[in-house]
Protein backbone atom coordinates (compact mmCIF):
# COMPACT_ATOMS: atom_id res chain seq x y z
CA UNK A 1 0.00 0.00 0.00
CA UNK A 2 2.81 2.42 0.80
CA UNK A 3 4.41 1.75 -2.59
CA UNK A 4 1.26 2.82 -4.50
CA UNK A 5 0.92 5.92 -2.33
CA UNK A 6 4.46 7.01 -3.21
CA UNK A 7 3.84 6.41 -6.91
CA UNK A 8 0.74 8.57 -6.68
CA UNK A 9 2.66 11.38 -5.04
CA UNK A 10 5.43 11.34 -7.66
CA UNK A 11 3.33 10.77 -10.78
CA UNK A 12 -0.23 11.95 -10.21
CA UNK A 13 0.17 15.14 -8.15
CA UNK A 14 2.11 17.04 -10.89
CA UNK A 15 -0.71 16.37 -13.39
CA UNK A 16 -3.34 17.76 -11.02
CA UNK A 17 -1.70 21.18 -11.28
CA UNK A 18 -1.74 21.21 -15.08
CA UNK A 19 2.04 21.11 -15.34
CA UNK A 20 2.87 23.33 -12.41
CA UNK A 21 1.39 24.57 -9.15
CA UNK A 22 1.41 28.21 -8.14
CA UNK A 23 1.23 31.36 -10.23
CA UNK A 24 2.57 31.28 -13.77
CA UNK A 25 5.92 33.06 -14.15
CA UNK A 26 5.49 36.61 -15.36
CA UNK A 27 7.51 38.82 -17.66
CA UNK A 28 9.71 41.03 -15.46
CA UNK A 29 8.69 44.02 -17.59
CA UNK A 30 5.17 43.60 -16.16
CA UNK A 31 6.67 44.91 -12.90
CA UNK A 32 8.13 48.00 -14.59
CA UNK A 33 6.04 51.15 -14.42
CA UNK A 34 6.37 51.62 -18.20
CA UNK A 35 6.56 47.99 -19.29
CA UNK A 36 10.28 48.45 -20.14
CA UNK A 37 9.31 50.72 -23.05
CA UNK A 38 12.27 52.82 -24.23
CA UNK A 39 12.06 56.60 -24.24
CA UNK A 40 10.55 57.99 -27.44
CA UNK A 41 12.85 61.01 -27.02
CA UNK A 42 12.65 64.18 -25.02
CA UNK A 43 11.15 67.27 -26.69
CA UNK A 44 13.82 69.98 -26.69
CA UNK A 45 14.01 73.73 -27.27
CA UNK A 46 12.76 75.09 -23.95
CA UNK A 47 14.67 78.01 -22.38
CA UNK A 48 15.62 77.66 -18.72
CA UNK A 49 16.87 80.17 -16.19
CA UNK A 50 20.42 79.73 -14.86
CA UNK A 51 19.10 78.80 -11.40
CA UNK A 52 18.20 76.43 -9.88
CA UNK A 53 20.77 73.95 -11.14
CA UNK A 54 19.46 70.52 -12.16
CA UNK A 55 20.62 67.75 -9.78
CA UNK A 56 19.75 64.08 -9.28
CA UNK A 57 20.03 61.54 -6.45
CA UNK A 58 20.13 57.86 -7.40
CA UNK A 59 18.26 55.24 -5.41
CA UNK A 60 16.41 51.99 -5.79
CA UNK A 61 12.88 50.79 -5.11
CA UNK A 62 9.91 49.59 -7.08
CA UNK A 63 7.26 51.73 -5.40
CA UNK A 64 9.18 54.09 -3.11
CA UNK A 65 12.60 55.74 -3.17
CA UNK A 66 15.20 53.86 -1.13
CA UNK A 67 18.71 55.20 -0.64
CA UNK A 68 21.58 52.95 -1.72
CA UNK A 69 24.04 51.72 0.89
CA UNK A 70 27.61 52.86 0.14
CA UNK A 71 29.54 50.16 -1.71
CA UNK A 72 26.55 47.77 -1.80
CA UNK A 73 24.64 46.50 -4.82
CA UNK A 74 20.92 47.31 -4.93
CA UNK A 75 18.51 44.47 -4.19
CA UNK A 76 18.53 42.00 -7.06
CA UNK A 77 15.53 39.99 -8.24
CA UNK A 78 15.99 36.60 -9.94
CA UNK A 79 13.56 35.47 -12.62
CA UNK A 80 12.28 31.98 -13.39
CA UNK A 81 14.48 31.68 -16.49
CA UNK A 82 17.71 33.00 -15.02
CA UNK A 83 17.28 36.72 -15.69
CA UNK A 84 18.28 39.21 -13.00
CA UNK A 85 16.98 42.74 -12.52
CA UNK A 86 16.83 45.57 -10.03
CA UNK A 87 14.78 48.76 -9.82
CA UNK A 88 16.11 52.29 -10.25
CA UNK A 89 14.61 55.36 -8.60
CA UNK A 90 15.53 59.05 -8.61
CA UNK A 91 15.03 62.28 -6.74
CA UNK A 92 15.50 65.32 -8.99
CA UNK A 93 15.93 68.87 -7.74
CA UNK A 94 16.23 72.03 -9.80
CA UNK A 95 13.70 70.98 -12.43
CA UNK A 96 12.04 74.13 -13.77
CA UNK A 97 8.54 72.72 -13.85
CA UNK A 98 6.99 76.06 -14.75
CA UNK A 99 8.71 75.67 -18.16
CA UNK A 100 8.29 71.93 -18.89
CA UNK A 101 6.60 68.79 -17.61
CA UNK A 102 8.89 65.96 -18.76
CA UNK A 103 12.31 64.54 -17.90
CA UNK A 104 14.38 61.80 -19.47
CA UNK A 105 16.20 59.29 -17.26
CA UNK A 106 19.10 57.12 -18.42
CA UNK A 107 20.03 54.33 -16.00
CA UNK A 108 23.12 52.23 -16.64
CA UNK A 109 25.17 49.53 -15.01
CA UNK A 110 28.85 50.02 -15.77
CA UNK A 111 31.74 47.55 -15.68
CA UNK A 112 35.46 48.29 -15.65
CA UNK A 113 36.72 48.86 -19.18
CA UNK A 114 39.72 47.01 -20.55
CA UNK A 115 41.28 47.53 -23.96
CA UNK A 116 42.19 43.82 -23.75
CA UNK A 117 38.45 43.12 -24.11
CA UNK A 118 38.48 44.97 -27.43
CA UNK A 119 36.66 48.09 -26.16
CA UNK A 120 37.79 51.67 -26.57
CA UNK A 121 38.19 53.07 -23.07
CA UNK A 122 37.79 56.83 -22.88
CA UNK A 123 36.66 56.27 -19.28
CA UNK A 124 37.61 53.53 -16.82
CA UNK A 125 34.06 52.13 -17.02
CA UNK A 126 31.74 51.19 -19.88
CA UNK A 127 27.96 50.75 -20.01
CA UNK A 128 26.85 47.11 -20.05
CA UNK A 129 23.15 47.53 -19.25
CA UNK A 130 21.23 50.70 -20.20
CA UNK A 131 17.62 51.73 -19.59
CA UNK A 132 16.21 55.03 -20.89
CA UNK A 133 12.78 56.27 -19.77
CA UNK A 134 10.71 59.38 -20.38
CA UNK A 135 8.66 60.55 -17.38
CA UNK A 136 5.97 63.18 -17.12
CA UNK A 137 3.72 64.46 -19.86
CA UNK A 138 0.40 62.56 -19.89
CA UNK A 139 1.19 60.98 -16.51
CA UNK A 140 2.26 63.97 -14.38
CA UNK A 141 5.62 63.94 -12.63
CA UNK A 142 5.50 62.92 -8.97
CA UNK A 143 6.44 66.21 -7.27
CA UNK A 144 6.47 67.06 -3.56
CA UNK A 145 8.03 70.25 -2.20
CA UNK A 146 9.69 71.00 -5.54
CA UNK A 147 11.43 67.58 -5.62
CA UNK A 148 10.59 65.16 -8.42
CA UNK A 149 10.62 61.58 -7.16
CA UNK A 150 10.19 58.79 -9.71
CA UNK A 151 10.47 55.10 -8.84
CA UNK A 152 10.17 51.61 -10.27
CA UNK A 153 12.34 51.50 -13.40
CA UNK A 154 13.43 47.95 -14.17
CA UNK A 155 17.13 47.59 -15.03
CA UNK A 156 18.47 44.24 -16.19
CA UNK A 157 21.38 43.38 -13.89
CA UNK A 158 22.95 40.04 -14.84
CA UNK A 159 26.36 41.72 -14.62
CA UNK A 160 25.89 42.50 -10.92
CA UNK A 161 24.76 38.96 -10.14
CA UNK A 162 27.34 37.00 -12.08
CA UNK A 163 30.45 39.20 -11.90
CA UNK A 164 30.61 39.65 -8.14
CA UNK A 165 34.40 39.65 -8.05
CA UNK A 166 34.49 42.88 -10.08
CA UNK A 167 33.59 46.41 -8.90
CA UNK A 168 30.76 48.05 -10.85
CA UNK A 169 28.90 51.34 -10.95
CA UNK A 170 25.22 52.18 -11.12
CA UNK A 171 24.69 55.49 -12.92
CA UNK A 172 21.75 57.71 -13.73
CA UNK A 173 21.65 60.77 -15.94
CA UNK A 174 18.66 63.10 -15.95
CA UNK A 175 18.00 65.36 -18.95
CA UNK A 176 15.51 68.20 -19.25
CA UNK A 177 14.00 69.91 -22.33
CA UNK A 178 16.39 72.86 -21.86
CA UNK A 179 19.34 70.60 -22.67
CA UNK A 180 20.56 70.51 -19.08
CA UNK A 181 21.95 67.27 -17.65
CA UNK A 182 22.88 65.96 -14.23
CA UNK A 183 24.25 62.60 -13.16
CA UNK A 184 24.73 60.50 -10.05
CA UNK A 185 27.03 57.52 -9.60
CA UNK A 186 26.90 54.70 -7.07
CA UNK A 187 30.08 52.67 -6.68
CA UNK A 188 29.54 48.94 -6.04
CA UNK A 189 32.44 47.13 -4.41
CA UNK A 190 33.55 43.67 -5.54
CA UNK A 191 31.64 40.72 -4.01
CA UNK A 192 28.63 42.89 -3.06
CA UNK A 193 26.25 41.69 -5.79
CA UNK A 194 23.14 39.59 -5.18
Amino acid sequence: MKWWTLLGVFFLVPFQCGGGCGPAPSDPCEQDRQGCAPSPGLPMGVECAAEPVLAVELGTGQSSFQALEPGKAPELFYGEQGGVHTFGSVRVTGAQLDRYDQLELVFSIQSPCSTADGFACPDEFRDVEVRTALVGGEVPLNVAGGVVEETGFLIFAETLAYERDTPHRLRVEVRDPCGRRAEALHEIAAASGG
